[in-house]
């Protein structure tokens, strides 16, 4: 959220928090992952600061927390995708179907994938 001249006049301007959880989540959107060090740089926090504040973030959900840094957080969509694949493999090889669940094993396995090559090209 950025200030406005109508902040400014009546004096209602974000407090530092929040303007640093804007300020880290905007570029971990737009880069994909940031490095406590970037986000100290970018927010003009002090480092253990930078680290509650990553903290934060990643409790709310809004990125996750790495050794290091911070990574965009796995969309809902991608982990629904996942927990139905796993459940719906347990309910093919209950029924005895072994060629339904390799196949299902296998577009698990491919999200899994995407998911991990997501992360690392951050």
């Amino acid at each position: 959220m950025t200030e406005t001249k109508t902040d400014k006049l009546i004096g209602h301007a974000p407090p530092p928090q929040q303007q640093r959880h804007e300020a880290i989540v905007a570029l971990v959107t737009q880069r994909q992952y940031i490095t406590v060090a970037e986000a100290k740089a970018v927010t003009g926090a002090s480092l253990s600061t930078v680290r509650r504040d990553l903290d934060d973030l990643d409790r709310a959900g809004a990125l996750q927390r790495i050794h290091g840094g911070a990574t965009a957080a796995a969309t809902t969509t991608d982990l629904a995708e996942l927990r139905h694949h796993v459940a719906r493999v347990a309910q093919v090889l209950a029924a005895g179907n072994v060629d339904a669940a390799h196949h299902l094993l296998v577009r698990t396995l491919a999200v899994f994938e995407r998911l991990r090559s997501d992360r690392s090209h951050r």
